[in-house]
């Protein structure tokens, strides 16, 4: 499921990047909208791909359920196979945080409050640094901006 958000998100972003395309106004842009644009298409492609992985850890742990479970050692087997095929269904989405690296990404974005308070750079200048107690550029989180 956090693979398929991952590409949903990555299809939006792509979309409102490729809104401003081309567009007049947005001339000193066009190079960061064609990043995002061959980023976001890889990323959405690198997150599909995660869902098919985390689809066939899903029937992996379907299957391992469906073990006969008569005696003791039919039991013991069922249990093995369980543990391993959910152990395999939480990898999956761990590997989907951070655009499939299992690295969650530290650039949070340029844009927003945290521009207007740093003179248009999100990572932060003195306003920012100064009022919050910290650097932007570790995370949106770390200034409470």
């Amino acid at each position: 499921m956090s693979a398929i958000c991952g590409a949903m998100s990555t299809a939006l972003s792509r979309m409102v990047a490729n809104l401003a395309a081309g567009k007049q106004g947005y001339e000193a842009a066009q190079a960061e909208l064609a990043a995002i644009e061959a980023r976001g298409k890889a990323l959405q492609q690198r997150f599909l791909e995660l869902a098919k992985e985390d689809e066939k850890a899903y029937d992996a742990v379907v299957a391992a359920m469906r073990l006969p479970k008569a005696n003791d050692v039919e039991r013991a087997t069922r249990k093995d196979a369980m543990q391993a095929a959910y152990k395999r269904a939480t990898e999956v989405p761990d590997r989907s945080i951070g655009g499939g690296t299992g690295k969650p990404e530290r650039d949070h974005g340029r844009r927003g409050r945290h521009a207007a308070r740093s003179g248009g750079d999100a990572r932060g200048g003195p306003e920012c640094a100064n009022q919050f107690g910290g650097d932007c550029g570790r995370g949106l989180a770390r200034c409470g901006g």
